[in-house]
């Protein structure tokens, strides 16, 4: 295809997003040219791509440019692609805007919107999943798998955040400041959006991950700068999130203390929510509410309710008495996870040790499925198959994640178990 062709199928794209109209289709014109170095759009330049991909028509304008002098740095045409892209974004007052409009039909469609539109604006990326093979373990069916990409493992703008190149503005990769803004050499996105919420009186900021590590990832942050205790509060703005977006799960990170602490969620079903719960107990305070330890390599407590603020007043109740009882003994780092059944509010307490190795562990790793990838040190798996070496290595790691330690003289479940009967 000649060049005109080239830049008519890429506006083309850039006017089905919403942003544009048929009206603009000159002035992107004009404005590609500038961005990619030409002087006329009748050039005798010849591409080969996919008229329907934003990735195959923004890689070949990219490659255009090269050829009008443009350079062939790898940062650079990066940069450029990340510019061109952002012209398939429309601005964020228009993706609200849609977003609320579908919204008012269901949640489902407006996240759905969302999720396609950073989709076609090449924002997101998915790794490839290689071989993935279930497994059954005493915890239930845990999932092992192969990424065959050779970007797993490395540093995203979102997932994995490199802050070498962060100045001041933005503070960090959570910041509302990053929705737009791109410098060459760093890791800022210019295509991303944000979805404007009220969160418990105050602004927070939807944004789905540009790693797609799970289906459907995301983060919520607020529009402060600052971190997140893990209080009735907290747990509160869980138990709205999922009155906003009941298909999703929401979590709270166990990582330590941050800047700009955020809610995490995605669409996947994991295998810790199909866990068994293991022992049942009743809390007089909250009649409604099952309480219960789960089967699983280190202590989860699992609460359900139909009530939302047993579910609340019950988690923050449970946490306060886990701190009164070990909270000079024990180092925990817990995760709160939060999913909605139908009408049931369901809350998971994840009591993970504070003392676990300082990387950075995938959400997933806590939950049920482990990913291999030719960076970790694992090719010879990764390159011929899976094996239950891999399976035993990964389950020996969850249990070096209790906070009651590897060499108690009691079981970790009469541990766990002897806490929750103490609550009774």
């Amino acid at each position: 295809m000649k060049l005109k062709q080239l830049m008519d199928d890429f506006i083309t794209l850039a006017i089905q997003s919403g942003g544009w109209m048929e009206l603009d289709r000159l002035y992107l014109r004009n404005k590609l040219l500038m961005m990619i170095g030409g002087h006329t759009p009748d050039s005798d330049y010849e591409a080969v791509y996919d008229s329907t991909s934003a990735d195959s028509l923004a890689d070949s304008l990219v490659a255009y440019a090269v050829e009008m002098g443009y350079s062939n740095e790898q940062s650079s045409k990066s940069y450029l692609k990340s510019q061109l892209l952002d012209l398939l974004a429309p601005p964020p007052s228009v993706v609200n805007a849609f977003f609320a409009q579908h919204y008012s039909k269901s949640s489902e469609e407006a996240t759905n919107y969302f999720y396609e539109l950073n989709k076609r604006n090449h924002y997101i990326y998915t790794p490839q999943v290689g071989k993935k093979e279930h497994y059954e373990t005493p915890y239930g069916e845990f999932v092992i798998q192969t990424l065959e990409d050779e970007k797993a493992g490395k540093s995203r703008a979102i997932d994995g955040f490199s802050t070498a190149n962060l100045t001041e503005y933005p503070k960090c990769t959570y910041c509302f400041e990053n929705e737009g803004y791109g410098e060459e050499g760093s890791a800022a996105l210019p295509t991303r959006r944000l979805i404007r919420m009220n969160v418990g009186g105050e602004s927070w900021g939807f944004q789905f991950s540009d790693w797609e590590e799970y289906k459907e990832k995301f983060f919520i942050s607020s529009e402060a700068h600052r971190g997140l205790m893990k209080n009735k509060d907290s747990i509160a703005r869980i138990a709205q999130l999922l009155d906003i977006f009941p298909q999703y799960f929401i979590l709270l990170s166990p990582e330590k203390a941050k800047e700009h602490s955020y809610y995490e969620g995605g669409r996947e079903s994991f295998p810790i929510a199909a866990a068994a719960v293991r022992t049942y107990i009743e809390l007089k305070e909250f009649p409604l509410m099952n309480v219960g330890s789960l089967d699983w390599p280190f202590p989860v407590i699992r609460l359900q309710s139909p009530n939302v603020e047993d579910i609340i007043e019950g988690s923050d109740y449970i946490l306060q008495k886990w701190q009164q009882c070990y909270g000079e003994k024990l180092s925990v780092e817990p995760m709160i996870i939060g999913r909605k059944k139908k009408n049931l509010y369901e809350i998971d307490l994840l009591l993970t040790s504070g003392k676990q190795p300082n990387e950075e562990r995938a959400t997933a790793e806590y939950l049920g499925r482990h990913s291999l990838s030719p960076v970790n040190g694992k090719k010879s798996i990764v390159e011929n198959q899976l094996s239950e070496k891999v399976l035993e290595e990964y389950v020996a790691m969850l249990k070096s994640w209790t906070p009651f330690g590897m060499d108690q003289q009691i079981g970790e479940n009469e541990a766990i178990d002897d806490f929750l009967h103490r609550l009774e």
